[in-house]
């Protein structure tokens, strides 16, 4: 994870600078509709349920699909592992774009999740072992629940 999260957060800055270039603003509000509810409703018992199990149950199950069913295929199908994690990656964006729109990410927050994507096959492709990517899914999962609990937090001393 250690290693993923600077370009991680490379693409995340790319992600907000496009953004700004194309749109004139900064994008507003949370990247992610669960950190939403959590900074708006803190103290809400649910919202914290729901926040386990986006830190620590989301990471299992789409390690499982992502990594293992999808890639796994796409490896077979394709023969090349740059080309089964780039494509599993981009996938794996789409989908965190896709359903209601309450809860789609928004477009600047793809390239960090592509690059979860990436950092995530690769581990995977290199220890063949499912847990190392769904440990580095959950570290960056409770990094940013603590990251956007930081913000609310200073966000509300200040009076913002």
């Amino acid at each position: 994870f250690m290693l993923a999260f600077p370009f991680i957060e490379l693409m995340s800055m790319l992600g907000v600078f496009a953004y700004t270039q194309t749109q004139g603003t900064p994008p507003a509000g949370m990247a992610h509709p669960t950190l939403e509810m959590l900074t708006n409703e803190p103290s809400n018992p649910w919202i914290w349920a729901i926040v386990g199990g986006a830190v620590i149950g989301a990471p299992f199950v789409e390690e499982l699909i992502y990594r293992v069913f999808i890639q796994g295929a796409m490896l077979k199908w394709l023969k090349s592992p740059w080309l089964s994690i780039v494509f599993t990656s981009i996938i794996f964006a789409a989908m965190h774009r896709a359903g209601p729109v309450e809860t789609r990410v928004p477009y600047h927050a793809l390239l960090p999740i592509f690059a979860v994507g990436m950092t995530c096959g690769i581990a995977y492709e290199r220890t063949r072992r499912v847990g190392v990517p769904i440990m580095m899914h959950i570290c960056f999962n409770a990094l940013n629940v603590l990251l956007a609990l930081l913000v609310s937090a200073e966000a509300s001393q200040t009076g913002v």
